[in-house]
C-alpha cells in the first residue's frame, strides 16, 4: 500500500511539472524579427544648431581684382645718412620703395598695398618700429596724404604755379609753400628767401609766406629742394588755369 501511494506522489509531482512548464512558454509572447521600415521623411526638420558668437571664425578678407584702392599704407623715412643702396634696405624691412629724394635723405615705401579708413594695420605698425631701431634712420612715420594714391607717379621736380596762372583771384604777396619734409629750420628758410612767415602746418609741412614779389620768390625757392609745391594763396578754387611748368601734366 505504501509503494503504490509513493508511486501515485511520484507521478502526481511529474504531471504538476509538466503543467508548470507548459504555463510559463504559453506567457511568452514570441520576439519580432529586426525589419527595417523606410518612414517618410520629416516635413519639418529640425533646424541645424546655430554657432554661438565665440564660434564664429572671421572670414579671410581677400581683395576683388577688379577693386582699385583709393590708398594704401605708406611709411617715409628721413635718414641720417642715405644707405648704399634704398632698394636693399626697403627689402631688408619688407617695403617697396616708390619715391626717393636724396639731396634732403628721405623716401618714401608702400608697407600695404590697402589701407582700410582709419585703421593702420600691424604690417605698417611693425615696419615702423623696425626701421626706427635702424643706426642710419633719423625718423620713421605713417605717411597720411602725400603718397598715398596707388599708382601714381611721383617725381622730385616741385609743382609751381605763378600768379598769371591764377588770373588775380589770390591774396596780394602771400604764396604757400608745401615741403617734402620741414627744412631744419623755416626762419633761416624765410629768412633765405627775404620772406616773412605768416602760417605753419607742420601737420600737412606746409607755410605761408608774406613775400615783396610773388613772382620772384616762387622762382627762387622752386629750386629749394625742401620744396614739393609752391603757389599764390588763392582765394578759393581755381580750377580753370594752365600752369606754365612743361612738367605739370608728367607728375
Amino acid at each position: 500500500m505504501r509503494r503504490l501511494l509513493l508511486y501515485l506522489g511520484v507521478v502526481a509531482l511529474l504531471i504538476l511539472g509538466m503543467a508548470t512548464v507548459v504555463m510559463a512558454n504559453f506567457d511568452k509572447v514570441p520576439e519580432k524579427p529586426d525589419v527595417i521600415v523606410n518612414e517618410p521623411p520629416d516635413k519639418n526638420p529640425p533646424e541645424p544648431k546655430k554657432p554661438g558668437i565665440d564660434e564664429i571664425k572671421p572670414k579671410e578678407y581677400r581683395p576683388d581684382p577688379r577693386f582699385t584702392p583709393k590708398s594704401r599704407e605708406v611709411v617715409i623715412v628721413y635718414f641720417k645718412e642715405m644707405p648704399p643702396s634704398l632698394e636693399k634696405f626697403a627689402a631688408k624691412y619688407d617695403g617697396k620703395l616708390i619715391f626717393i629724394k636724396e639731396d634732403i635723405k628721405m623716401a618714401a615705401l608702400e608697407t600695404n598695398p590697402i589701407k582700410m579708413p582709419g585703421k593702420t594695420s600691424r604690417v605698417t605698425l611693425d615696419f615702423i618700429e623696425k626701421v626706427s631701431k635702424d643706426p642710419i634712420v633719423e625718423k620713421a612715420f605713417e605717411d597720411r596724404f602725400m603718397f598715398v594714391k596707388p599708382g601714381e607717379v611721383y617725381k622730385p621736380e616741385p609743382k609751381v604755379v605763378y600768379p598769371e596762372d591764377m588770373k588775380d583771384n589770390y591774396v596780394p604777396n602771400e604764396v604757400i609753400v608745401d615741403f617734402w619734409r620741414m627744412p631744419p629750420s623755416l626762419e633761416e628758410f624765410a629768412k633765405k628767401y627775404n620772406a616773412k612767415i605768416k602760417r605753419v602746418s607742420n601737420v600737412l609741412m606746409s607755410a605761408t609766406f608774406e613775400v615783396n614779389n610773388i613772382s620772384e620768390f616762387i622762382k627762387k625757392v622752386s629750386a629749394d629742394p625742401y620744396v614739393m609745391d609752391v603757389t599764390p594763396n588763392g582765394l578759393g578754387f581755381y580750377a580753370d588755369y594752365t600752369p606754365n611748368d612743361p612738367k605739370w601734366n608728367q607728375q
